[in-house]
């Protein structure tokens, strides 16, 4: 299996990108990390298979100097109706079960506090839950967290009951909101507690928060939590890196009215803003993959793996499932190497599953097309300016980016274009080609 992050297999693919955006993250996150009351909030995005998670685990990796990193990733189940109560209660439990785990010092009365405030107000008889969970532990979990260990479980439980039934989960954050004031004042006293034990026992003068994740709630949950609570975001008094949905970079809607610092990660240029091949992009791929693979052992030759990079349209992740694909197909037809039949069934694979996802077609190859002519807008030839109009194509638009059919690409000017799976797929080829007659698609 090949592996998608591994620290010693990272690449920096700043220059196979175009773009210096994280250079300029990690600059200003060093500038601030010897302030004492600046707090940065720094939101990054990009098309699925861009390698946010990746570049968040470098970053985690490589600052680990200037900050200790908490790294949080919510689960599926919650990111679904995702809100900011939700980013409090996993931010106490992660902070207050990685201090504890470590053994540092942190102040045990406000860790008490806190996580009692907490149980008082999610469960009906906290007092009875804390004899529960007594009776449940033995000494082994007792040793890792020391005096600890019931403060840690008993977050841990709520954040069970928040993943684990719906209902409990709207309980807990209508209750929890009617105290937000008072959450963000005990949820700030314990970072406050954490920086102070950090600077004690000389492990980074900050917090840095990374919220992973957070690209993949829905459009319009993501415009309640970065919108309505961004106040609540920016009070919490450490720095934080999040993710977010790359609809909320595109208009209607503007993350950068509310968070200022915002930046979007663009897949690997494979192409040129003159169609030419990238031979940037497509070496920063192969040393991508060299990193977990011997390609020469594996390929009968490099143009095989550059078409596989070409057929990637810069996307981390499809690079990863091409290549998967292109060995399985080679031990399938019990070859010792892939030859570009094994190549063509790679790429078959990945543009079938392009394909289920533009449903109906009738909808979606118009705008497909539209972006493929203009290479900057998705509005339909025939376009409804009216208001559901504009809202429909909006929305089919943030569906098409969201999926990864449509690329941002970096250049001097920003500019879109059709996945190349997208552009191999024959039905759409015979609507491109139903539209413009006497051009010639293949």
């Amino acid at each position: 299996m090949i592996t998608k992050y591994q620290k010693d297999c990272y690449v920096d693919l700043a220059n196979a990108r175009n773009s210096r955006d994280l250079d300029e993250i990690r600059i200003l996150l060093e500038a601030s990390s010897g302030e004492k009351d600046t707090f940065m909030k720094i939101g990054l995005t990009g098309h699925r298979g861009s390698g946010k998670t990746t570049e968040l685990m470098q970053l985690k990796n490589s600052m680990d100097k200037q900050f200790f990193p908490l790294y949080l990733s919510l689960s599926n189940y919650v990111l679904r109706d995702c809100n900011c109560i939700d980013i409090l209660v996993w931010l106490v439990e992660s902070t207050v079960r990685r201090f504890s785990g470590e053994k540092w010092p942190i102040d045990s009365t406000i860790v008490i506090n806190i996580t009692d405030w907490f149980a008082s107000k999610c469960f009906n008889d906290a007092d009875v839950v804390k004899e529960e969970i007594r009776s449940e532990v033995g000494t082994d979990y007792r040793a890792q967290y020391g005096i600890y260990w019931l403060p840690v479980l008993l977050l841990n439980r709520i954040k069970s009951m928040m993943v684990a039934s719906s209902d409990q989960r709207q309980t807990i954050r209508k209750t929890l909101y009617t105290y937000t004031d008072e959450m963000v004042h005990r949820v700030n006293c314990l970072l406050d507690e954490a920086r102070a034990t950090l600077r004690r026992i000389d492990k980074g003068n900050n917090l840095l928060i990374i919220l992973d994740n957070l690209d993949h709630i829905p459009s319009g949950v993501a415009r309640n939590l970065f919108f309505d609570s961004a106040e609540i975001i920016h009070s919490l008094r450490a720095h934080i890196v999040f993710t977010f949905p790359i609809s909320l970079h595109l208009p209607p809607y503007s993350i950068a009215d509310n968070f200022s610092l915002c930046y979007n990660l663009p897949f690997v240029q494979i192409h040129k803003e003159d169609s030419s091949v990238n031979d940037t992009g497509i070496n920063g791929l192969t040393e991508v993959a060299r990193k977990r693979l011997d390609l020469k052992k594996y390929f009968k030759s490099f143009d095989l793996v550059k078409g596989l990079a070409i057929a990637s349209g810069g996307n981390l992740r499809d690079w990863f499932a091409l290549l998967q694909n292109s060995l399985l197909a080679a031990k399938v037809c019990n070859q010792s190497k892939i030859d570009q039949g094994c190549c063509d069934i790679s790429i078959q694979k990945l543009s079938a599953n392009y394909e289920k996802l533009l449903i109906p077609t009738e909808l979606m190859y118009p705008i497909l097309f539209r972006i493929e002519t203009t290479r900057s807008e998705y509005f339909m030839g025939e376009a409804n300016f009216t208001s559901s109009g504009v809202h429909d194509a909006r929305f089919f638009g943030d569906e098409l980016f969201s999926s990864g059919a449509i690329n941002e690409t970096a250049g001097t000017k920003p500019h879109y274009q059709l996945h190349p799976a997208v552009n191999a797929i024959r039905s759409y080829r015979e609507y491109a080609q139903s539209q413009v007659p006497n051009k010639k698609y293949s």
